[in-house]
Formats: C-alpha cells, structure tokens, sequence
C-alpha cells in the first residue's frame, strides 16, 4: 500500500514531459493494480477452498466413526444405505466444487506474463539511462553554462565602466538636447498657436468666400434669368417688331395705292364735275333763254292785259 502511495505522489508531482509520457506511467500502474485485485479473488478462493478441505475432513472423521448397526434388518440397512449415500454424495459435490475453485484459480493470470513485464521494465530502464545521461549531459552544459556567465558577468563588468563613462557623455548630450528641445518645444508652442490663428482665419475667409460665392452665384443665376427673361421679351419684341413692320409696309403700300387711286378719282370727278356744271350751264342757258322767250311773251301779254284792265 506505502509503494502506491508513492507512486501517486511521485506522479503527482511528474508535470513535465521529457521522454517518458504520463499516459504510458498511468498505464503501467493500471496493469499492475488490476493484477493486484485479481490476487485478491485468489484469496477468496484459497478461503473458500479451505473451508470445504475441513468440511471435506471432518465427513471423513465422522465416517470413520460411525455405530455398526446390530439389529440388521431390510428397513434399517435401506435407511442406512440411503444416508450413506446422501454423505457420499454430499462428499462428490464437495470435491467438485474444490476442484471447480481450484481451476479458476489456475486460470487467473496475476497481472502481466513474464515478458511483457520485462519489455516494460527494459523499456523503463533504457528511459532511465537515457535520462541520466540527458542529465548528465545538462550538467555538464551547466557548468559550461556557469563558465560563459562568469565571462558574461566580467565582460559586463568591463562593458559597464566603458559604458558609465559614454554614459555620461550621453546624459551631458541629453541635457543639452532637452534644453533644446525644450527652446524648440516652446518656438513650437507659439508656432502652434499661429498657425491654429491662421487656420482659424483660413476657415473664416473660406467660409465667407463660400458665402460670397453663393450669394454671387445666386446674383448671377438671378441675372441670368433676367438676361433670360429679357432675352425672350426681345425675340418676342423683334417679333412683334417684324410684324409691326409688315403692317405698316402693307398700310403705307395700300395708303400710296389708295392715294393714287383717289387722286385718278378726284381729277376724274373733277373732270366730269367740269364737264357736268359745263353741261348743267349749257343746259340752264339754253332753258333760260327759252323761258326768257316765253316769259316774254308772257310779260308783254301780261302789260298787255294790264292796260286793258286799265282801260
């Protein structure tokens, strides 16, 4: 029980791998302890094997005891047979189940046969020797290891003084570069601040350009439909103007046609007025004169009558 216990805790504390797996260890230990709870049911058989032996012992010490009947008559040796029988066959089944036990226990197989047990220990000690010489090897790389670190650690020694000293020229520069840097952070600080100035004047005179170039685009788009606007209210003039043209054109062309026409119509009517106050005076004169005949006559007929009245 101790030597399981020392083998959990020895696998317990087995983390890492180096040429042996945990699976193949876990394995190993699980063979063996089957094997182990198998020796434990020979044990029950070796128990129980025991118990019939003495039963089996003491059947025969009680045979070897037993009354011979006197009295020998047909009913008491049957009776007697029967029970001697019973024991014999009590006795069969004793030994047959002994030997049914002692079978079983022949054909149990404590653990691993004999050459699997010793490829798994060959196995294990070739690990181990290949282990120790892994170890071996390592210590020997410690020590060579141990040697390189104390050359490291004097030539860091060495390195160090080298190193203190451009160390200090090196914090000598740094000191002076941070004063400049720190001149140069200041000239930028001021550098910052005006070109956030100019950046704010640039976003200021490109949003009034924005809104200058918007209200003259819209100034100019206001132009342009008055242009627009204007430039149909021409062509609808010069439309209008064509047409005005024509009419006056037609109206001076039939005022010039008409003129004409009046004027052949007035010298006409002229003419013929002439001709007819010439004709109406011909005519007049020549009926004056008729009427002047006749009235003549009728005048010197009236004094005529007239003198006669005064008569």
């Amino acid at each position: 029980m101790s030597n399981v216990q020392d083998l959990a805790k020895a696998f317990s504390e087995y983390k890492d791998e180096v040429l042996v797996k945990r699976e193949e260890l876990l394995e190993y230990a699980q063979s063996i302890i089957s094997g182990l709870k198998r020796n434990a049911d020979i044990v029950r058989i070796d128990a129980e094997t025991l118990e019939l032996q003495r039963k089996l012992d003491e059947k025969q010490k009680s045979r070897g005891q037993s009354p011979e009947y006197q009295d020998k008559t047909s009913d008491k040796i049957a009776a007697a047979n029967l029970e001697v029988f019973k024991e014999a066959l009590g006795e069969l089944r004793l030994c047959s189940r002994v030997e049914e036990l002692l079978l079983k226990k022949k054909s149990i197989t404590l653990g691993d046969s004999l050459e699997i047990h010793s490829q798994k220990v060959d196995k294990l000690k070739v690990l181990a020797d290949s282990l120790a010489c892994s170890s071996s090897k390592a210590e020997q790389r410690i020590l060579e290891h141990r040697r390189q670190k104390e050359d490291a650690l004097n030539f860091r020694v060495k390195k160090e003084n080298e190193v203190s000293v451009s160390e200090k020229e090196l914090l000598d520069e740094i000191t002076e570069l941070e004063k400049q840097r720190d001149e140069l952070e200041a000239q930028l600080k001021k550098v910052n601040i005006s070109l956030n100035a100019a950046a704010g004047r640039l976003k200021q005179t490109r949003e009034e350009r924005d809104q200058f170039d918007e209200a003259n685009n819209q100034i100019i788009f206001s132009l342009k439909k008055k242009e627009d606007d204007l430039s149909k209210s021409i062509a609808l003039c010069n439309v209008e103007s064509n047409v005005v043209k024509i009419w006056i054109g037609f109206l001076e062309d039939s005022w010039k046609l008409q003129s004409s026409y009046n004027e052949q119509k007035d010298n006409k009517t002229c003419d013929e007025l002439e001709k007819c106050v010439s004709d109406f005076l011909k005519l007049t004169k020549h009926h004056l004169s008729a009427f002047k005949e006749v009235l003549s006559q009728l005048i010197e007929n009236i004094e005529t009558y007239v003198g006669n009245l005064a008569l």
